[in-house]
């Protein structure tokens, strides 16, 4: 067998082992998952001279609402502050704002925890005004049970619901990486040793034998 006959077995043969490589097969197996979508307390409260009171008016002393929060800008350097406390005791979130009028109804906008219990108020002084109970609207109970039944999943309540560790997706090698592969070059020696070896025995048959 010449080399213009030998280039013509190895390539198609190095061709076709690259494209049956499980390397050329692989992906990523999952995404990571989404966000939970954010969400504030809006607390409908009633200030008098110092006190901070639930607002009567209202059936219920906050609402739920789809939006991002975000600390508004104050003018004074002593604030009121409102502290998220959750459900295992923790302070988990918190959030500064101004009364604004003297006596008169007030919105106050506050971070919402999926895991929270209550919001406590505080006036400029450190002392506790009220404590409104919001775990009505919290799903994450801290059980270290996943209580899908009741909406906690690894976005609301990853201290019950575990995130499953996503998968690394692998580098795709070229194709000019897959044919020089040492799995193929190794088959490829194995292919030229088998022909090498058949071309000798041959040979030695029509040595030891000449055709007459």
């Amino acid at each position: 067998m010449n080399l213009a006959n030998l280039k013509n077995v190895i390539l198609p043969m190095l061709i076709i082992l690259a494209l049956m490589s499980p390397s050329s097969f692989s992906r990523a197996d999952s995404l990571p998952p989404a966000e939970e979508f954010p969400f504030v307390y809006l607390f409908h409260l009633y200030y008098d001279n110092g006190r901070l009171l639930a607002d009567k008016d209202f059936e219920f002393k906050y609402d739920l609402i789809a939006d991002q929060f975000v600390q508004p800008q104050l003018n004074t350097a002593t604030p009121y502050r409102g502290e998220v406390v959750g459900v295992s005791g923790g302070i988990i979130g918190g959030f500064n704002f101004e009364p604004e009028v003297v006596e008169g109804k007030i919105s106050v906008r506050g971070p919402h925890f999926s895991n929270a219990e209550k919001v406590n108020f505080y006036n400029d002084k450190g002392e506790l005004l009220l404590t409104i109970q919001v775990s009505e609207s919290s799903v994450c109970n801290e059980d270290g049970i996943c209580n899908a039944d009741i909406g906690e999943s690894s976005q609301n309540c990853p201290s019950d619901c575990k995130v499953a560790p996503t998968k690394t997706p692998k580098t795709q090698p070229s194709l000019l990486g897959r044919i020089f592969s040492l799995t193929n070059l190794l088959g490829l020696a194995a292919v030229i040793i088998l022909i090498s070896l058949f071309r000798w025995l041959r040979n030695r048959k029509n040595e030891t034998y000449p055709q007459v």
